[in-house]
């Protein structure tokens, strides 16, 4: 849902002035089950308000849950008095207790605060990486598994290279010379056994 004053010029005009001096919110959060960095609600609130504060913008947000839906509605108003307000909402999932109820909370100011803004978030939660994870299911199984490796690692923060540099020095195949049946192993080893950790303490000085 969106609604606005009856006139928006003054507020367009700041809001396109206060866009041009945003940069992009800083990855400072961590997704351990994506294993992805991404920009936190407190980065995304410290790129967008004090730039909007110097053009006469202001931020409200306001949460409302019922029925199992957390909604948010986020107000952009302008020291004219004009005001643009749109609403977003997420179910709280099947936990549904306080935990669940900060964290949509929490989910939709960020997003919501965002998009308003048109702020440039370098990372989307670990939705960017579970689209990255169905490309490479969709690849020929000869290849997924070398795609997947590769894109674990980079995700890690390690390079092909680091890999490559530890299975020489363990006497193993490196990532090229690999079976598909090793390859597959490799992965699990990656995914479920620490093999980033090993990786990274050997090739990490």
């Amino acid at each position: 849902m969106y609604e606005q004053s009856e006139q928006v010029n003054e507020l367009h005009k700041a809001l396109a002035d206060a866009q041009r001096h945003l940069g992009r919110a800083d990855k400072d959060g961590k997704n351990p089950h994506y294993r992805s960095r991404y920009a936190t609600l407190t980065s995304v609130i410290e790129a967008v308000r004090p730039v909007f504060a110097v053009h006469g913008l202001s931020i409200q947000q306001h949460p409302h849950y019922a029925d199992g839906i957390v909604s948010l509605t986020t107000i952009l108003g302008h020291s004219s008095g004009q005001w643009s307000r749109s609403v977003a909402s997420v179910p709280i999932g099947k936990k549904g207790d306080s935990h669940a109820l900060g964290s949509c909370i929490s989910y939709l100011r960020r997003y919501s605060l965002a998009a308003v803004a048109c702020l440039v978030q370098d990372d989307d939660d670990g939705n960017a990486a579970a689209k990255q994870q169905a490309t490479r299911r969709a690849l020929p199984s000869t290849q997924a598994a070398a795609a997947r490796i590769a894109q674990e690692l980079e995700e890690a923060g390690l390079t092909v290279e680091q890999f490559n540099t530890c299975a020489v020095d363990s006497n193993r195949a490196t990532l090229d010379k690999m079976s598909p049946g090793q390859r597959q192993k490799c992965l699990d080893w990656l995914e479920h056994s620490g093999g980033l950790n090993v990786i990274k303490s050997h090739t990490t000085p």
